[in-house]
């Protein structure tokens, strides 16, 4: 739930002081690929990296299942609108 808040937040909010919609604004340049502005735009490619880091830190694979629960929860939220 947690990796769903803040991939949520870094998508889709300005964040405390801006520092969301900053982050977003480096990835609208030329010089970066257009697969990471995408990504900067999604909850889950959002969620899958900060997985990869937590698992990567604690040597632990489970941890990715935290951005399977996020793919669930945004899939959920879209078929609510």
């Amino acid at each position: 739930m947690i990796v769903y808040r803040v991939a949520s937040d870094i998508a889709e909010q300005d964040g405390p002081f801006e520092i969301f919609s900053l982050i977003r604004g480096w990835t609208e340049h030329d010089a970066v690929p257009y697969w990471v502005w995408r990504g900067m735009q999604c909850p889950i490619c959002i969620s899958w990296w900060l997985a990869a880091i937590v698992a990567i830190y604690h040597a632990d694979i489970r941890y990715f299942a935290t951005a399977g629960v996020t793919v669930l929860i945004v899939k959920l939220l879209q078929r609510d609108e």
